[in-house]
C-alpha cells in the first residue's frame, strides 16, 4: 500500500481491522450511513457488533426511521440477512430531537 509515496508495511486490510470490533454508526438512515452499514456487513464478516444511533426526525419516530431502513430492497437483501444470521445489529433510539441545552 502506498501513502504519500511511502510504503506502509503491516497495515491491516479493512476486513482484518474490523474483525472482533464493535462499531458505532450515527446517521445510519441517511444515504452514506446506509451505504456504510451495507458495506460493513457485506465486507467484514468478523465484525463483533454494530450499534446504530437513530433519532426522531420531522414526523417520524426513531423506530419508524429504523423500520424504513430495514424495508428498503438493498437493506432487506444484505442487512437483514446478515444481521439475522449473526444477530448483532443493536439500535439506540432517541425519542426526541437533539439540541443544545441553550437552544442554539
Amino acid at each position: 500500500m502506498s501513502y504519500n509515496n511511502k510504503i506502509v508495511c503491516g497495515t491491516p486490510s479493512i476486513r482484518e481491522y474490523f474483525t472482533g470490533k464493535h462499531v458505532f454508526i450515527t446517521g445510519v438512515t441517511g444515504f452514506l450511513g446506509k451505504a456504510l452499514l451495507e458495506k460493513l456487513l457485506r465486507s467484514c464478516p468478523g465484525v463483533a457488533a454494530v450499534y446504530c444511533l437513530v433519532r426522531q426526525k420531522k414526523e417520524k419516530t426513531a423506530e419508524e426511521r429504523m423500520q424504513d431502513l430495514f424495508s428498503e430492497p438493498v437493506s432487506k437483501a444484505i442487512i437483514l440477512k446478515t444481521s439475522l444470521v449473526r444477530g448483532f445489529i443493536f439500535t439506540i433510539l432517541i425519542p426526541t430531537s437533539i439540541s443544545s441545552p441553550h437552544g442554539n
